[in-house]
Order: C-alpha cells, then structure tokens, then sequence
C-alpha cells in the first residue's frame, strides 16, 4: 500500500474504463502535468487499487516507462475523439502494438458477478488489456460519450454515463463543487 498522499496525487479509477484510469494517473494535463506514477511502486499500487489486478505485478522501470508511453497515446486518442478530430497515427500505432501482446487472463469468480483473477499477471499483460480497452472505447458508441471535465484545473477525461449525456465534471464532488464554490464567491462579491 502506498504512503497516505495530497490528493492531488490520489489515484482516480473513476473514469469510466480501464484506459481512461490510466489516463488519469496524470492530474491537469495541459498545465500542471501532476504525475500519479512517480516510480515502479506506484505503478504496482495503481494496478491493484483500480481492479486490474488483485495482487501487485513486479515493476520494472522499463515497465514505467512503457506504461506511460501507452498512457500518452490513449490520451491522445481520446482527447482527437471527444473533439471529433482524426487521430495522431502515431498514438494509433502504439495502443495498437501494445494490444498486440498477450492480454491479462480473465475469470469469474465462484458468484459468477465478478472477475476474479487467480493468476500473477505481468506488467506487460496488464498494458496489452489496457490498450484493448481503449480500442473498444475507440470503435464503440460509447466514443460519444467521452469528455473532459470542464475545469480547466482539472482536464480529467472520463466516460459520461449520465442518462442525458451532459455531464460536465469528472466529479460533481470535486470540480462540480470547486466550480460552485466559486460562482458563489464571484456573485458575493458583486
């Protein structure tokens, strides 16, 4: 388990699928770049804290680094497809080689309602089920449904499953509540 952080740093596997997690692992991508995956171990703690995996993979700096690569192309992806814009080629063909290799194994539990995952996966099993997820994202209506939070403090991308497909914020509890706050204080100030 990872030390108790500021939570600006504090994982958010609230974003609607396995790829838009990682994504997040960066805070305020167009101005801060808060960095979530700051060494191997936060990598291995990231794995176990969003689901993918029930027990820490062995992480290698290799392995960082190869996740935040995968980390860059789906953010592209998704950013080209919730703006309606063509796709970088290049992010394309990473997601596309990391989905190549052999994806994590997946089981259901004895309630037959859960995944269950008995085997030790790899880093780079666990990336290969990432950058799957993002391709299914990518092709299914679903891609409609992607957006940034509106908080230009925040810029977390997530998957809205709002029934009216409005949603503004990643969070109505963070930002949603950030962005109240200062209205309220913008109109006692007038």
């Amino acid at each position: 388990m990872r030390k108790p952080l500021s939570p600006d740093l504090e994982f958010r596997p609230d974003a609607g699928d396995a790829s838009l997690n990682l994504v997040a692992t960066v805070g305020e991508w167009e101005t801060a770049h808060l960095e979530r995956l700051r060494d191997c171990d936060d990598l291995a703690a990231w794995f176990v804290e969003t689901g993918l995996m029930t027990r820490s993979p062995k992480v290698d700096q290799h392995d960082l680094k190869q996740a935040r690569i995968l980390r860059g192309a789906i953010y592209a992806l998704v950013t080209s497809l919730s703006s309606n814009k063509r796709p970088d080629p290049a992010a394309t063909d990473t997601i596309n080689r990391f989905a190549a290799h052999k994806p994590m194994t997946l089981a259901l539990s004895g309630s037959g309602r859960d995944l269950e995952n008995k085997l030790d996966h790899s880093v780079a099993e666990g990336l290969s089920t990432i950058a799957r997820s993002a391709i299914t994202l990518a092709v299914s209506p679903s891609r409609d449904r992607i957006r940034q939070c509106a908080d230009p403090t925040c810029s977390m991308v997530f998957l809205d499953h709002s029934r009216p497909g409005t949603r503004r914020w990643c969070s109505m509890n963070r930002c949603g509540n950030r962005q109240k706050k200062r209205n309220m204080k913008a109109r006692t100030a007038q």
